[in-house]
């Protein structure tokens, strides 16, 4: 299967400080073989936006979960809490 990372996260800070460091989604996609090409950044847009033409996703947002199942797609959101 190929994997993707889709994170709400920005991607660069615009002058903004970050409450985080993408160091860790570049870290984790490479401990895990995931390209870098395979990494989106919603920039705070609803995920669900961008996930046309997948078949799961896994996120740790209920409400984006809902949106996900909510919108017409074949993508079937997953609520995942470690």
């Amino acid at each position: 299967a190929e994997v993707h990372i889709t994170t709400s996260r920005f991607k660069h800070t615009g002058g903004r400080k970050l409450l985080y460091d993408n160091r860790e989604v570049f870290s984790m996609a490479e401990r895990l073989g995931i390209s870098l090409m395979n990494i989106t950044f919603t920039e705070g847009v609803d995920k669900y936006k961008f996930l046309k033409g997948f078949d799961l996703h896994f996120d740790d947002d209920d409400n984006e979960i809902f949106l996900i199942n909510d919108f017409p797609g074949k993508c079937i959101g997953f609520l995942f809490n470690d």
